[in-house]
């Protein structure tokens, strides 16, 4: 008779952690469904909503393919909308970002990229024909908040929303965070606002979360709701954070129910991403590089008249927003606006963006970057410094399919690098040539809030 071999009990750590993780998953809210919507759409929508995650990496998303089920509503959102593979940020931190997203141009042709200068002194100028405005001429109410101080009134991303809430004071004591439940509750008396002012007019709404910046509480019952032990890591923190912007979502598009506005079309993207040390020569924050990490965004789109479970490959970017929400308002093209107009793709007829290049720039605190983006390939230049401490060279060249710039190919293809290093250079002087400051005064309560969140060493 063989011996009976001793019963294999789990490890008392791996019981507390499935119990934990029980109780935390019993105390997660349920994902809600998002709206039910057709197809086919008579004609333009009565509201269009503008959704802006910060610090939104999409490789950390559910849509993207994560091994963590991070974005559970923004993956619903997808799978009944329309997802753009690869949506890539002109810019890499919030101003500049936010610019590109409102103005529909290069965020440098004002200087809004560089905070060499001083970050407190670089705003978008009155003349300049925002998102919000040209609607607004066409009749659409807008309303509007943001989470994030540098979409506030001061630097005038909001030209044109008649009602709208900044960051009027810190949430609490020593936290910059505005938590997305109480900015939908912000945003929601804004909408109010907007409507009774003009209860027949199509209503657009402009709204940025901030749940997903640095700094990330713990939040190890967030961290166990996501099937993991809690750890003080990074890339563990911001995945919890990303949850809560989610349910922020979530949470909008439930107000907007409430309101009578469930036949909404929804779009959401975000101003830049993340580096979280994840690879590790990412490093850790953002708008200091020009990697997948730091700009690769996700784009999705929900709502009547969009295609359902739609995956548009190719290359999009924030300069494409503002001529797709135009033409999704029924409102005439602007010949003068770089973007293209990405109805067709998320109307279904498109398999693939028309995009067909993506400058990226970046100038945060003495660094200078540029990332020219095409279908097939991405390349780097790095003016300032002149060489990362991962020992990179200053100009690289990478496939377009290394989401994470892993194998550097400019000696491979010099004829391929040579024409994308004259082409971006190109692009990069003519903006130098044009560049026009706007120098704009925050208040103190703005600065500290800047000082807070990192963007003022």
């Amino acid at each position: 008779m063989l011996p009976r071999r001793p019963t294999q009990r789990p490890h008392p750590s791996r019981l507390l952690t499935a119990g934990l993780g029980a109780l935390a998953a019993a105390c997660t809210p349920p994902v809600p469904a998002p709206p039910a919507v057709g197809v086919e759409a008579a004609g333009p929508p009565e509201t269009i909503v503008l959704v802006i995650g910060c610090t939104f990496r999409a490789d950390r998303t559910t849509p993207h393919g994560h091994t963590v089920d991070t974005t559970p509503y923004l993956d619903r959102l997808a799978q009944d909308g329309v997802r753009f593979d690869h949506m890539i940020a002109n810019a890499g931190w919030t101003r500049a970002g936010g610019t590109a997203i409102v103005s529909g141009q290069l965020p440098a042709r004002w200087g809004i990229d560089d905070t060499g200068k001083g970050i407190a002194n670089r705003g978008l100028p009155p003349e300049v024909d925002t998102l919000a405005e040209r609607l607004a001429r066409a009749g659409w109410a807008t309303a509007g908040a943001t989470a994030n101080p540098n979409l506030n009134p001061s630097f005038g991303l909001t030209q044109g929303i008649a009602h709208y809430r900044g960051t009027d004071r810190l949430f609490r004591e020593g936290q910059g965070h505005i938590p997305g439940a109480a900015m939908v509750d912000r945003l929601g008396a804004e909408i109010e606002a907007a409507v009774a002012e003009a209860p027949d007019a199509p209503l657009f709404v402009q709204v940025m979360f901030i749940d997903a910046h640095d700094p990330w509480d713990l939040d190890p019952l967030g961290q166990l709701a996501q099937g993991r032990a809690p750890t003080d890591a990074a890339p563990d923190r911001y995945d919890a954070a990303l949850s809560k912007l989610d349910q922020a979502i979530a949470q909008l598009d439930q107000r907007l129910a409430a309101l009578g506005r469930s036949d909404r079309v929804l779009i959401v993207t975000g101003d830049h991403g993340e580096g979280l040390r994840t690879p590790t020569w990412a490093g850790g924050g953002h708008g200091y590089t020009l990697y997948d990490p730091h700009v690769h965004i996700p784009l999705v789109v929900h709502g009547p008249g969009v295609a359902q479970g739609h995956v548009v490959g190719g290359i999009a970017q924030q300069l494409d927003l503002l001529p797709t929400v135009l033409s999704l308002a029924g409102l005439p093209p602007d010949p003068a606006l770089p973007g293209t107009d990405q109805l067709p793709a998320i109307q279904g007829h498109r398999d693939r963006s028309a995009t067909p290049e993506v400058l990226s720039v970046t100038r945060v605190m003495r660094t200078s970057r540029w990332r020219l983006t095409t279908p097939d390939w991405v390349a780097l230049q790095t003016h300032a410094p002149k060489r990362r401490r991962s020992g990179r060279p200053p100009f690289e060249l990478y496939r377009r399919d290394d989401r994470l710039q892993t194998t550097e190919r400019a000696d491979d293809h010099p004829w391929v690098a040579a024409a994308l290093h004259s082409r971006g250079a190109a692009m990069w002087d003519q903006l130098l040539a044009i560049e026009q400051e706007h120098v704009v005064q925050p208040d103190d309560g703005e600065l500290d809030h800047l000082r807070q969140l990192g963007y003022i060493e």
